[in-house]
């Protein structure tokens, strides 16, 4: 009996502190408040969870330039098993350290854990057909390099493929011309699949103006039963590209948190996007 009032108590809404500081000399004001925000929250999360996951645990981090997509991919690995429900703004300071400017963010945070347990026999494998996973960025869309990514479910599954820039966070499948994402357990699917690349539909990869060099991510999840991340666009399809539902890391980590952690498994993989010499 005694235990079963531990496992309750195990699930109850947590109160944490947590800051966040990161490099902003890159970023408007309102950038360098959500990110350190968003990261904060996550520090949050990851000091009410504790065991979800594996990173050093600190109560203030700092970033700059491509670390951006891996911090963001480890924050939504941390949002996976809680989310923050409400907080409170203690303190935001830009400092300028050593010639260069942070922002910093600290709040309290009430933290809602991820019910259920795991499934170990429930695994995404997500992998790129290209295993050197750097593309190059042309002067055009249609002639940069194409990513192409291999997915694996151990169970029958519904998939919801994410693609994660340093700014955004893109639903890139289900969409509006490929909206049945069921995966039979063991057979290997591609993203795009083949009825999009039938139409002419690639995942092309780009690059801001100015940079020579970005990192890119995909997160996959996998859900036992039909459970919509976003209500997918209608069919648009604009200079090339088909029109995807553009969400934030808030809406991912609400989203993941009311599935049970039995029910969803999570795969990422990053890849480097360069730019063409002569671009």
């Amino acid at each position: 009996m005694q235990k079963g009032v531990a496992q309750v108590r195990e699930l109850e809404e947590k109160t944490v502190e947590a800051s966040y500081e990161i490099y902003a000399a890159d970023k408007t004001p309102n950038e360098a408040h959500d990110k350190a925000l968003s990261r904060a929250q996550a520090e949050a999360i990851r000091k009410a969870i504790g065991t979800q996951v594996q990173a050093e645990q600190r109560s203030s981090r700092i970033e700059s330039g491509d670390e951006v997509v891996s911090q963001f991919s480890e924050v939504v690995r941390t949002g996976a098993s809680g989310r923050v429900v409400d907080y409170e703004l203690l303190e935001t300071n830009r400092i300028e350290r050593g010639g260069r400017l942070f922002y910093r963010v600290r709040i309290r945070a009430s933290v809602e854990p991820a019910t259920g347990r795991p499934d170990p026999g429930f695994k995404l494998d997500m992998r790129l057909t290209d295993k050197d996973r750097t593309f190059v960025a042309r002067e055009t869309r249609e002639e940069s390099d194409e990513v192409i990514a291999e997915i694996e479910a151990t169970e029958d599954a519904y998939l919801t493929l994410f693609s994660v820039t340093s700014d955004t966070l893109q639903v890139i499948w289900p969409n509006s011309l490929s909206r049945d994402t069921f995966v039979e357990k063991g057979k290997k699917v591609e993203f795009p699949p083949q009825d999009l690349q039938a139409q002419g539909i690639h995942l092309r990869v780009d690059i801001p103006e100015g940079r020579s060099r970005v990192r890119e991510r995909l997160v996959a999840v996998a859900t036992k039963q039909k459970i919509p991340f976003q209500k997918v666009p209608e069919y648009d399809l604009k200079n090339g590209s088909l029109a995807t539902a553009r969400s934030s890391l808030e809406s991912l980590n609400r989203w993941l948190v009311e599935i049970p952690l039995g029910q969803r498994a999570m795969a990422t993989v990053s890849y480097d996007v360069v730019r063409r010499p002569d671009r």
